[in-house]
């Protein structure tokens, strides 16, 4: 498995639940450590789609 890929698995599910501070910061992750130009076009649109929503929020436990 590429190191890239477990990363991207994890920030489906943040930006699913609405975390978007940590989606993003796994997508950031993921696209820093892709190595297939396709692949990092992928994770960096998903992460640009996320900060230009405006919805980042601050993880915060129990919430």
């Amino acid at each position: 498995m590429a190191p890239h890929t477990a990363h991207a698995a994890r920030a489906d599910p943040w930006e699913r639940v609405g975390d978007h501070a940590e989606a993003l910061r796994a997508w950031d992750r993921a696209a820093a450590l892709a190595t297939n130009p396709a692949e990092i076009h992928y994770v960096k649109a998903r992460a640009e789609a996320i900060a230009s929503a405006g919805n980042e929020r601050t993880s915060q436990p129990g919430t």
